[in-house]
């Protein structure tokens, strides 16, 4: 795979706004902004000098994008791709650091609003997903970025351990 080129293709398809737009598996715009900001940091230091330059100038219109953004309709995977997105953002370099860290901590806590169940199983859904594996597990991994320590988060692993085994543990 030439990562240049595939860099250079997102970065193409990107919107004037910062934000990214399809209709696919992902078709939420914050959630696939957030997955393709991590994934252009990501492969950052596998790239030319060239595309780190192009990168580095989409990671701050997505940057603008994601701290402008509207969250209070959006759902689960939305909210842990934008803190996942934000996050790798701002390890990156780009942006406000203070800034992106407060919207982290508002996006937190819609997300950790959103859990359901307490205890020995704690889950989330989203409208959007047909069952709770795959927005329980971006949640866990988004709020383990947020600085949600992971045994405030083992309720929702025996969640993904129960319901990827077939069973639930509850």
């Amino acid at each position: 795979i030439d990562l240049n080129a595939s860099a250079n293709w997102l970065i193409q398809k990107q919107k004037d706004e910062g934000y990214w737009s399809d209709w696919g598996y992902i078709s939420n715009d914050v959630e696939l902004t957030g997955f393709i900001s991590e994934n252009l940091a990501s492969e950052y230091p596998y790239l030319n000098e060239t595309m780190k330059d192009a990168v580095d100038a989409s990671l701050e219109k997505s940057c603008a994008w994601l701290l402008a953004y509207d969250y209070t309709e959006e759902d689960t995977q939305a909210l842990s791709y934008a803190i996942l997105g934000l996050d790798a953002i701002r390890d990156h370099g780009i942006g406000d650091a203070g800034e992106i860290d407060a919207e982290i901590g508002e996006l937190k806590q819609q997300l950790l609003g959103k859990m359901v169940g307490s205890g020995v199983e704690s889950y989330w859904t989203d409208r959007n997903k047909w069952d709770t594996y795959e927005p329980t597990a971006s949640a866990v991994l988004a709020l383990h970025e947020a600085g949600v320590d992971a045994t405030e988060l083992s309720s929702s692993v025996s969640h993904l351990i129960g319901n990827r085994a077939g069973r639930s543990y509850s």
